[in-house]
């Protein structure tokens, strides 16, 4: 009797703990009701099927140039023909599975493409929404950091750093008009419709990483303090990488990227 008493007060207990537990996971993982279609994969499970899937970085090869998961190749879920490129991964590799993965859980890359590969029937396709900053910083030994591997994942700049990094709007037009910065913009070609800044902002092209390093290096020089200025505040956290590599030490970035303007 007491047995029973006591299965039905765990299955009670878990029970009540589920929705919690559901909750918990919707707000780790917020994108993942509208890709309810995927499969999902924790940092965990990736490591243990790292070695015998096909790891796909899907973010732009700048990115993936600064970080990415050691053994993991790129392509970029941007690209037109990107489902062709997975089609002819999974060609090649008919008994594998292929793990997909960008910036985190606010990232939509790896969800989008997770929903192509879903779309265009590609099987044994997962999504590992953590993302590489959270695979980074546990599993060093398998994460190459601007060419180098293993890594100290203590080089991995921390989010509040990062964040410290962002002035309001009004700020950088300010700074931008001062006549005392250089300002950049690194957003892609599509993103970039409209300058902000006519006559002052720079173009840099961000699919070199060689030529961006020498353009910041050179900018540097000037002693002058530097802006810098993506579509929506997200992508200027790689660009961080070079800027403390280089030494840069006075720099900002336009918090909520260029789209705040519009």
């Amino acid at each position: 009797m007491l047995d029973t008493i006591r299965t039905l007060t765990l299955l009670w207990a878990a029970l009540l703990c589920a929705p919690l537990a559901s909750q918990a996971a919707d707000k780790a993982f917020p994108l993942r009701a509208q890709f309810d279609e995927l499969q999902y994969i924790s940092l965990e499970q990736a490591l243990s099927m790292h070695d015998k899937a096909v790891v796909i970085d899907v973010r732009t090869p700048f990115e993936y140039q600064i970080l990415h998961i050691k053994g993991a190749i790129n392509i970029d879920v941007s690209q037109h023909d990107f489902v062709a490129h997975i089609e002819e991964v999974r060609a090649k590799n008919p008994g594998k599975a292929i793990i997909f993965y960008c910036n985190g859980p606010t990232c939509h890359k790896s969800y989008n493409a997770g929903r192509k590969s879903f779309l265009a029937k590609i099987n044994k396709v997962h999504v590992m929404d953590a993302g590489v900053l959270a695979w980074a910083r546990t599993y060093g030994n398998k994460t190459v950091l601007m060419g180098k591997s293993p890594i100290d994942v203590s080089h991995i700049i921390p989010d509040k750093r990062y964040e410290s990094k962002f002035i309001s709007a009004d700020d950088f037009a300010l700074k931008a008009f001062s006549g005392k910065t250089i300002v950049f913009d690194v957003r892609n070609s599509i993103e970039r419709k409209i300058a902000l800044f006519p006559g002052i902002d720079r173009i840099i092209d961000m699919d070199s990483q060689k030529a961006l390093r020498k353009t910041i290096a050179q900018a540097a020089k000037s002693g002058k303090e530097l802006l810098v200025y993506d579509h929506s505040g997200n992508d200027v956290r790689w660009v961080q990488y070079l800027l403390e590599d280089i030494g840069v030490k006075r720099y900002y970035f336009l918090e909520g990227g260029a789209k705040k303007f519009f």
